[in-house]
């Protein structure tokens, strides 16, 4: 449990079920890998691997049993080649840090039993080691988890945040940033899993955002309505903010788009506001009603575009600094999130059942409707993946070309995604 301060770590089985080890050779009744023993150490610790940078790290346990003389690792990637790693039987874990990033493996045990040869497990492992991290906020629980690179594998979960109300990645450190609406300041979660309390005159979090270009963080209070902005690169337990000098009435949803640019939805205005910490306004977008969520594109490159989804989801509008507000038509009843890449300007929006895109001038690209339940999303352009929070489950998906796609279970039915694409 978390509070205030206090921080632990907490793991979460994510589609790991239980294996048995089916072997029908003929060997002593004793032996407790026999399927035939009737002991409750019939069971055995699954194979689990989780991906990293240049990395896959096992883990399992089998020191409980005493006629294992040995463990080996074997290992087959995409072009079914073959490798094998021998160790000891007090090994519960191996690194394996022969491997490319990008590039799939399966790996599978072999266990050499006294008087019985090499024992194969039956179940494999995949993994897919890479540069990116998936980040998640599970409101209903009050947890952040950090995702392996492909999506297969939590890495380690924080919390419980009493009020958690959103996250957001800094790129260039990899440290996840937390809103809470019941905690007095805010929380950073360092790559490795490290929580720090960061007092700020922050009553109530609510919507956040961290610009790694500019090293800053914007973050919504609640209770004023007020918009402010922070330094991420401070190393002490307290942060100033700065209050954006502008008047709002609810806001819903902030996002980053120009190096120390925010933009601003505000519902209970009707309109979009694009302000730089300066004091500046970078364009305002007025009449849009029933705002829900704003994302920024191409950003990186040039010009930025700013995308609002209105009317509860169901209107999806353009904007573009110095323009005017553009409805683009969505192929579909409501959308509930939307997000859009910092480089190609790309947005994405999903609903209950599809996913949809459109290119930066708001032309569109692809129209998926076999998505179940779709709640949330985060578009890694880095890698072309994206990522799908789907009512309790979080999919990963290769957008083009060959690739694969994966999913985890057991959040809640309300969670927020977020991706650091890595190098």
């Amino acid at each position: 449990m978390m509070n205030g301060s206090s921080t632990s770590s907490c793991w979460l089985v994510l589609l790991l079920p239980a294996v048995f080890l089916l072997s029908c050779a003929e060997r002593q009744r004793r032996n407790p890998l026999d399927p035939q023993v009737d002991s409750a150490l019939d069971i055995l610790d699954p194979l689990q691997a989780v991906a990293g940078d240049g990395q896959v790290t096992l883990t399992w346990d089998y020191t409980r049993y005493r006629d294992i003389d040995s463990v080996r690792v074997h290992r087959r990637d995409g072009a079914e080649r073959d490798s094998r790693f021998s160790l000891a039987a007090s090994e519960t874990d191996f690194v394996d840090e022969q491997v490319e990033n990008g590039l799939s493996y399966e790996y599978r045990l072999g266990l050499l039993v006294r008087g019985s040869g090499e024992q194969m497990q039956e179940e494999r492992s995949l993994a897919t080691p890479g540069t990116q991290a998936g980040w998640v906020a599970d409101f209903g629980s009050g947890l952040v988890w950090k995702l392996s690179p492909d999506g297969r594998a939590a890495v380690f979960a924080q919390g419980r945040f009493p009020g958690l109300t959103a996250i957001d990645v800094d790129r260039q450190t990899g440290a996840c940033w937390v809103s809470d609406s019941r905690v007095r300041g805010l929380h950073r979660i360092s790559a490795d899993g490290e929580v720090i309390r960061v007092g700020a005159e922050i009553e109530g979090g609510g919507a956040l955002a961290v610009d790694t270009e500019a090293r800053l963080g914007w973050v919504v209070n609640r209770l004023d309505d007020g918009v402010y902005w922070f330094g991420v690169d401070t190393l002490a337990d307290t942060v100033a903010v700065n209050q954006a000098d502008a008047t709002f009435k609810e806001v819903v949803d902030i996002a980053v788009g120009g190096v120390g640019v925010v933009w601003i939805a505000d519902r209970g205005a009707g309109r979009v506001l694009a302000y730089h910490r300066d004091g500046s306004r970078h364009g305002v977008w007025t009449g849009i009603e029933d705002l829900s969520d704003v994302a920024v594109g191409g950003n990186a490159v040039g010009e930025p575009v700013g995308w609002a989804l209105a009317a509860d989801g169901q209107k999806l509008w353009r904007l573009v600094p110095d323009g005017e507000a553009k409805e683009i038509a969505i192929p579909f009843d409501r959308a509930f999130d939307v997000d859009a890449g910092e480089r190609d300007g790309q947005v994405w929006i999903v609903g209950d059942s599809d996913v949809a895109s459109y290119s930066r001038s708001g032309e569109p690209i692809l129209h998926w409707r076999e998505l179940p339940e779709g709640r949330g999303l985060a578009y890694d352009e880095v890698h072309g993946q994206l990522w799908i929070a789907s009512a309790t489950r979080l999919f990963k998906k290769t957008l083009f070309g060959t690739g694969y796609q994966t999913q985890l279970t057991g959040f809640t039915s309300n969670h927020q995604v977020v991706v650091d694409p890595g190098r």
